[in-house]
């Protein structure tokens, strides 16, 4: 057996809140925490990650009012933080991305 795969915890929607993965071979084990955010249906807020071997880190997503996702946050590498403008119809008009220390912009469909 090379790697494991877990669900340890489920919410009252049967959402999955943390599952873990091992990998035999590498001689580590991964550990996923969701946090959820409820629209009309349920998104990811945070999904944390630790591990046996590796750094622990947090990706936070942000939302409008509406459940549209505006922002991604990195909490080890700001570099992976992205903002997000979407249209009237929430579709994502735009991505902005910084980029060795600038902001780069990638627009359109």
């Amino acid at each position: 057996m090379q790697n494991l795969l877990n669900y340890n915890s489920y919410d009252a929607a049967g959402n999955v809140l943390q599952y873990s993965l091992t990998d035999y071979e590498g001689g580590y084990t991964n550990t996923y925490t969701y946090g959820l955010q409820r629209f009309e249906g349920y998104k990811q807020s945070t999904v944390s990650g630790t591990s046996t071997q590796m750094d622990p880190g947090t990706t936070t997503s942000s939302y409008d009012v509406n459940g549209n996702l505006v922002g991604i946050t990195d909490s080890t590498k700001w570099q992976n933080n992205r903002t997000f403008v979407n249209d009237v119809s929430g579709h994502i008009d735009a991505l902005f991305v910084a980029w060795s220390g600038l902001c780069l912009a990638l627009t359109g469909p």
